[in-house]
């Protein structure tokens, strides 16, 4: 190591020991986790959005086949327009989240849409159009 390097080394552990070395270490850290909060704050308002537009999808399939869909494929089969085919088809993950579809029957749905890390918050969604917060009988997102 030359000596330049270990000057700044030494300069480096001096300034961080020092009051102002700490507070600017604050400072770093607090920016680190509001970015980061706000990082994942944005991944949930996508996956809420996405849960929108399979929303309105599925409410546009009703409309012309007098039902929803059996599954997300035939969902996807029916897309046309600027809509993701990833995430009509369910496949891999979009914002960090999965999507998860099932019918009971050809007039009721549920959508759910979960982060595989298990670190973000889970959303749900089905024919009424209410999104909500875990599953059907979670809080209402507004």
């Amino acid at each position: 190591m030359s000596k330049y390097a270990i000057l700044f080394v030494a300069f480096v552990s001096l300034f961080l020991l020092s009051d102002a070395g700490a507070q600017d270490a604050s400072v770093v850290a607090d920016y680190i986790e509001d970015r980061q909060r706000i990082t994942l704050e944005a991944k949930e308002e996508a996956a809420i959005a996405d849960l929108n537009t399979l929303y309105d999808l599925c409410h546009v399939y009703y409309d012309s086949h007098m039902g929803y869909p059996q599954n997300m494929a035939i969902l996807a089969a029916e897309t046309t327009g600027n809509v993701p085919k990833r995430l009509v088809q369910g496949e891999g993950e979009i914002s960090g989240y999965q999507y998860a579809y099932s019918s009971a029957d050809r007039n009721r749905f549920e959508i759910y849409a979960y982060p595989p890390d298990k670190k973000k918050k889970q959303f749900y969604i089905d024919q009424g159009g209410k999104a909500r917060l875990n599953d059907k009988f979670g809080p209402l997102i507004q």
